[in-house]
Parts: structure tokens; sequence; C-alpha cells
């Protein structure tokens, strides 16, 4: 009997310790899910309460006495620790957490800070002691050194890149100059960045100072050839007026090539001009032809109208040509190209 009493109390005192380990655990995990950063900071406190208060109940519930009392209270004084201890590292690890997120942001908003205000240094430096004040608060008694030069290192770049971003080299590097101390090992990387930076500034600055110069040579020659056309003295005579031998070079190009596209314009005002004379001129023949009311000898006359109407030779044989193929049938030798430019000019919309 007393065998038999010994092995149900134990079982109860293992029963009741597994449920109150069920119980921490799961209130483990709740707590761990709803609480993180600044709400989880007096985990350690809640956790310890916790456990006691699970341990009492199940002890209680159990209504152990005895040795069996000793053997609960032993082993839920040990469980109760351990959990007591992982809600005080989870307290410590969340706080800091919390303090790293809100150091790193104050170090940001103070970086833009310095970045918008690159050219204060009264209100950076202000920031920058403000700054270090509330780091060591947070973090008493640590080793805040690596910290602190990442604040200043992160304000003196700021502040290189807000000359930057503003175009000011001649500021950056003399704010390179000041806060080089405080860059430790990034001044390297620093001074690149500003010369990259300069020299794509002068590469911008000479490139549109050529496009400025082309635009204005260009409409130099156009100009040129609008007041004297192909006048070729009075335009050498404007050109030699001009002192930069680049620009000079630029405008007589512009010109020559105004000049060009004027002769091409007129050799095509012409080519479309003697289409249109011949394509008249075989219009004018057909309807002639087709008139059942004129006689032979009116057709003979109205033709021959039509030639004299024609000024130009090699225009006027054309027609004629056709006329006489109209006529008579034999095919007539007009010439291949104007009758291709005569087609391709009728073949033109309106």
């Amino acid at each position: 009997a007393i065998k038999e009493y010994v092995s149900t109390e134990t079982t109860r005192v293992s029963q009741a310790l597994l449920a109150m380990q069920k119980e921490l655990s799961a209130e483990r995990d709740r707590y761990m899910a709803e609480n993180q950063g600044q709400n989880a900071i007096d985990a350690g406190q809640h956790f310890q309460k916790f456990a006691r208060e699970t341990a009492q109940k199940y002890f209680q519930e159990g209504g152990f006495s005895g040795r069996f009392a000793e053997m609960f209270n032993k082993q839920a004084a040990g469980t109760a620790l351990h959990f007591t201890e992982q809600g005080q590292a989870y307290g410590r690890q969340q706080k800091a957490a919390w303090e790293d997120s809100v150091i790193t942001g104050d170090i940001e908003d103070f970086q833009s800070l310095a970045a918008q205000n690159y050219n204060n240094p009264e209100l950076i430096e202000f920031n920058r002691l403000a700054l270090r004040e509330r780091i060591e608060n947070m973090r008493p008694g640590m080793d805040n050194r690596a910290l602190l030069s990442r604040i200043d290192e992160g304000a003196a770049e700021s502040i290189i890149s807000g000359y930057l971003s503003h175009d000011d080299i001649k500021g950056a590097r003399g704010a390179l100059n000041e806060y080089r101390g405080l860059l430790g090992d990034k001044v390297n990387a620093v001074e690149l960045q500003i010369r990259n930076r300069a020299d794509a500034l002068e590469a911008k600055a000479r490139a549109e100072a050529e496009r400025a110069q082309n635009q204005a040579a260009a409409q130099l020659g156009i100009s040129l050839f609008q007041q004297y056309g192909n006048n070729a003295e009075s335009v050498q005579e404007q050109i030699g007026k001009i002192k930069d031998p680049v620009i000079q070079e630029k405008a007589i190009q512009s010109y020559l090539t105004q000049q060009g596209l004027h002769e091409r314009l007129q050799q095509q005002a012409e080519v479309q001009k003697k289409a249109a004379v011949y394509n008249d001129g075989v219009s004018q023949t057909e309807a002639v032809l087709k008139d059942p009311n004129l006689t032979y000898e009116q057709k003979n006359s109205r033709l021959a109208e039509i030639l004299a109407g024609i000024s130009d030779p090699k225009m006027r044989k054309s027609v004629a040509d056709y006329q006489d193929f109209s006529i008579n049938g034999v095919e007539a030798p007009v010439n291949d190209r104007i009758l291709a430019d005569a087609q391709s000019y009728a073949a033109q919309p309106g």
C-alpha cells in the first residue's frame, strides 16, 4: 500500500509539473508574439510573476504534502527560474533592438539635417553634440566609441554630399579638408566622389558650351546665306570678321549646307516644273485629239499652238514626240529621265 501511494503521488507531481511547463511554454510564445521592442522591456518581471502564480496554482490544485510537496516545489522552482531567465534574456534582447532602432533613426535624421543644412556648421554641431549626449545616456557604461565615430563620419559625408548635390565643388573640397579627420577610412572614397562629380560637371559644361557654339555658328551660316545668297565675296568678308577659327569653320560649313540645300531645292523645283509642263502638254494634246468637234486642220493648228506655248526646247520636243506618237503611232523617243520625273510628279498627292 505504501509503494502504491508513493507511485501515485509521484505520478501526480510529474503530471502537475508537465501541465505547468506546457502553460509556461504557451505563455512564453504568446508574450513574445504580442510584445516586441519597447513593449517587451519588462519581460523578465512578467515571466517571473507568471511562473510564480502558475506554480502556486498547480501546487494548490495538486494538494501535495510532505515529501511530495517538497518534490513539486523543488522542480517547480527550477522550472520557474529557467522561465524567468528566458523572459529576462528576451527583455534585454528587445530593449537592445529598441534602442538600436531609436539610435538608427536618430542618426538618419541627423544625417538628413546635415545634408539639408550642409552650409550651416553651427546648426550641425549643435545637433551632433545633442545626439552624442542622448546616446551616452541611452547606453550608460557601454563603449560607444564606434557608434559615436559612425555619427561623426556620417555627418561629414552628409555635409559633403550636400555641397555636391548643389554642384558646389569648391565647398565640397573645403568640407573635405575640414572634416577629413572624421571620415576615417572613407577619405579616399569621398575624394573620388568629389573628383568624379567635378569631372562630370566639367564635361557637362563643355558639352553645353559646344552645343551653344554649334547653334550660334549654324544660325550665322543661315543668316549669311539669307542675306548674301551665292555672293561669295560678301560671305567671305563677313566670315573674315569672326576671330575664333573654330566658330569660323562651323559657320562656313553651315553656310555651305544652306547653299547646297538651296541648290537641291532649286533643282527639284526645276524638275517638277518640267514635269508639269510635259504633263500639261500631254493633257492638252489628248484633249485636242479627242475633241470630235474639231476638224483635222483645226487639230493641227491647236497642236502647233500647244508646242508654241512651251518655251523650253527640250520639253517642246518631248511633247512634239508625244503628239507624233499619238497621231502616227510611232514610238516617241521620250527622254527616259524626264518621263520618269513626270510620272513621279504626277503621282504626288494633290
